[in-house]
């Protein structure tokens, strides 16, 4: 890898990084009109979580940010080797398929079980991918 692309992936990390953090300010903005417990599932709550977000004005153009740089996030993640799967599996109870989700994929919709990817298991991601691209540069 050249010099300049490490560069690059250094850079779009960490801005991917910020785009992150202020997607989720205006969500947690957004949940101060909702109620978790007025809701049947964790599913329906993110729906109407993502629906109250989309009346403050630039929610949509960060989420189209975001949307947008999951895929090469993901990439500069796999090539580093940073682990980036998140398994989610079912209670034994209830039985069902073990779901496989990509932790950057879930920052947009996290289709896990009860067991969602959280915003730390997504951050510590995203540091550990710029460490990589940091130590990638100074090479």
């Amino acid at each position: 890898m050249s010099y300049l692309q490490a560069k690059s992936d250094l850079k779009f990390m960490q801005n991917f990084h910020q785009t992150i953090v202020e997607l989720w300010r205006f969500e947690k903005k957004a949940s101060e009109n909702l109620k978790y417990s007025d809701f049947r599932d964790r599913r329906e709550y993110q729906i109407a979580l993502q629906a109250e977000a989309s009346k403050i004005p630039q929610y949509q153009e960060v989420r189209r940010r975001v949307a947008k740089g999951i895929m090469r996030a993901d990439r500069i993640a796999r090539c580093f080797g940073v682990p980036n799967i998140f398994e989610s599996y079912p209670a034994p109870a209830v039985g069902g398929p073990i779901i496989r989700q990509k932790v950057f994929s879930a920052i947009l919709k996290d289709m896990s079980h009860g067991d969602q990817v959280n915003n730390q298991t997504i951050y510590d991601a995203i540091n550990q991918t710029i460490g990589e691209c940091e130590a990638n540069v100074k090479r």
